[in-house]
């Protein structure tokens, strides 16, 4: 009997083991209803200065204040873009720049050698 008992345990060991990331995330699910806050509804107050732009502020801080609730469980954080795409794209530019460039030379070049080639034979 204790050695079904051990078995047993080595098995549920071993599949824990292997399904591990997904039993992290479910943990991390569940630890996350546990610990989200109970509140999601805040309250701020937006106005619109004589220059059009907009303030916002916990405390009515100009009369023209208006009340506004937030519900922060439908914001999410946005991840920004990866710096190597954003300096990428004006080197791409650069090169497709040269590459019509070179291209504009040659084009230009056969053209004054036909036109040179079509005056020597008349």
């Amino acid at each position: 009997m204790g050695q079904k008992i051990v078995v047993i345990l080595l098995l549920i060991a071993g599949v824990a083991w292997m399904e591990q990331d997904w039993l992290k995330t479910q943990w991390q699910k569940y630890t996350s209803k546990i610990n989200a806050p109970q509140n999601t509804q805040n309250n701020l107050y937006t106005w619109k200065d004589e220059d059009g732009t907009v303030h916002f502020s916990a405390t009515p801080d100009n009369k023209n204040a208006k009340l506004t609730t937030v519900d922060t469980s439908k914001i999410s954080r946005l991840e920004p873009l990866p710096e190597a795409q954003k300096q990428q794209e004006p080197k791409q530019d650069k090169l497709l720049l040269l590459q019509m460039r070179e291209e504009l030379e040659h084009n230009r070049n056969v053209m004054q050698a036909e036109k040179e080639r079509r005056i020597m034979q008349h």
